[in-house]
């Protein structure tokens, strides 16, 4: 019985674990900038380290990283989204949004999902994933208290970033699943390839980004930063970049592109009760009302 329950549920469980892994994105660049790494040490790092704990974990399964030329302008698009997603949120930041309404904004993706699952896929949501959205929102609603963010009403260019990250996420789960449904390409490879693709582009988007005068993205890497916080960015990029998106590309072309979107609110959960345990945050009732929330929209899908 417990095996034919994980095997009906096992792309569910991927998803879940993916948002888990995601969640080390929050906790672990919390503590690189607390010890002062600069952003580009972060985002390279990250992709860097996430293509070699890839490489070694295809070395020790036996399995070949190549692709096909059809497959070669679906990793370009990849690696692009890559690039946008590991960006935009620090620019937002950068352009004046406050990072609670930058996270509230991003977490607004699985509406994106919705229009992106239906441009790309062809899918429409059903009256039961609409209200898993709907309770879903709920949920984060109460869980980041909403109503305590400062000018949440007005609209400004760090908003509009914050805006195309979440756009960005969205696109990388409904994209991986094109891809995985299109052509035949493992997880490791379309993981390995799109962040190769992406590793140059981080570079020259550093070059771009200080040519206008946005010092925000210095091209140079930061060799005691990395010595001394060797841990913590290895942390990074394995949970970060690594296995969070191998257990996404495992998981989301077998479900609703909506119940991918949903089930990785798990992500908020973790950093929520990380910040509790860890970061001397009290959990409040409110946070509480909106973990179970979102469990139950978790259900709903």
């Amino acid at each position: 019985m417990l095996n034919d329950m994980l095997d009906k549920y096992r792309n569910h469980l991927f998803i879940f674990l993916a948002g888990l892994s995601f969640s080390g994105i929050s906790i672990f660049s919390a503590i690189l900038s607390k010890n002062k790494v600069d952003l580009f040490t972060q985002v390279f790092g990250r992709m860097f380290i996430a293509c070699i704990f890839v490489l070694i974990i295809s070395l020790l399964f036996r399995k070949k990283l190549q692709i096909e030329k059809t497959s070669i302008p679906y990793i370009m698009i990849n690696g692009v989204l890559f690039l946008f997603g590991y960006t935009t949120f620090s620019l937002s930041i950068f352009f004046g949004a406050s990072i609670a309404k930058a996270i509230v904004i991003v977490y607004a993706y699985p509406i994106y999902a919705v229009f992106l699952a239906y441009l790309l896929l062809k899918e429409q949501p059903s009256i039961k994933q609409i209200l898993a959205v709907i309770v879903s929102f709920v949920g984060l609603f109460f869980l980041l208290e909403v109503w305590s963010i400062k000018n949440l009403s007005q609209i400004s260019i760090g908003d509009f970033f914050a805006l195309i990250n979440g756009l960005c996420y969205a696109s990388l789960i409904i994209w991986g699943v094109k891809i995985r449904r299109t052509i035949k390409i493992s997880p490791f490879n379309l993981l390995f390839f799109s962040l190769i693709t992406a590793l140059p582009l981080v570079v020259v988007s550093g070059i771009i980004l200080n040519f206008l005068n946005i010092p925000l993205f210095y091209p140079q890497f930061n060799f005691s930063a990395l010595t001394s916080n060797w841990l913590p960015l290895a942390c990074l990029g394995i949970f970060g970049s690594g296995l969070s998106y191998v257990f996404l590309y495992l998981g989301s072309p077998k479900l609703k592109p909506l119940t991918t979107s949903i089930l990785l609110l798990s992500e908020p959960i973790v950093v929520y009760f990380y910040s509790a345990l860890f970061m001397g945050q009290p959990l409040s009732i409110w946070g509480i009302i909106g973990m179970f929330s979102i469990m139950i929209s978790v259900l709903l899908t």
